[in-house]
């Protein structure tokens, strides 16, 4: 199903971007 599919791209591209957010957090300290 696409729906299905696409929902779970973009759950995982969240949580790339929270996971960019998170290593730009840790190289500026």
């Amino acid at each position: 199903d696409r729906g299905w599919f696409d929902l779970e791209l973009q759950g995982t591209s969240n949580q790339i971007q929270k996971g960019i957010a998170y290593l730009q957090v840790e190289l500026e300290i």
